[in-house]
């Protein structure tokens, strides 16, 4: 598959058939969602958890009233909710054609306010959850997409363990 870069994965067949203004901007989009994908639930963990400072205060106090009542930190809350979207996810696409999305439509609407409602996750994090998925899914290459889904992760635990630190070489 080498040599390859990210805009011929982000490539999809459908692009052949419009002009190329629309087609740039559909890679465009598929770009922004990749990069969403990658560094949202990590820069929410990293933030909330090291940089407080850097959220506005009208959403950090609607983030710390949603966490009131969760009993787990950031890091076990959105490791939990990433596993639920990847059952979710590998569930829809493995159950027939018709039923498949529905299921995964519906089953990702009970788990989430099932979840919120027994206090087990913050609402804030559903949301970032959803914005991660549905940047994943602008993905047309089916590999990427995984290995997009393992690096993310890697950014959550990087994110929990070191904050938005930099180091600069002098």
């Amino acid at each position: 598959i080498a040599p390859v870069t990210i805009f011929h994965l982000l490539h999809a067949p459908d692009d052949t058939f419009m002009r190329w203004q629309y087609g740039s901007f559909v890679r465009g989009i598929r770009f922004l969602g990749v990069v969403m994908s990658l560094l949202l639930p990590g820069g929410y963990v990293a933030l909330t958890l090291f940089h407080p400072h850097m959220i506005p205060m009208g959403l950090l106090t609607s983030i710390a009233e949603t966490r009131a009542d969760v009993p787990f930190p950031i890091l076990v809350e959105i490791l939990i909710m990433e596993g639920s979207f990847y059952l979710i996810n590998e569930a829809s696409t493995r159950i027939p054609n018709l039923i498949g999305p529905t299921i995964g439509i519906v089953g990702a609407l009970i788990l989430g306010q099932a979840a919120v409602a027994a206090s087990i996750i913050s609402p804030i994090l559903i949301i970032v959850v959803a914005l991660t998925g549905l940047g994943n899914y602008a993905v047309p290459n089916y590999g990427m997409g995984i290995g997009l889904q393992i690096i993310r992760l890697g950014f959550i635990l990087a994110g929990a363990l070191t904050g938005l630190r930099v180091t600069m070489l002098k």
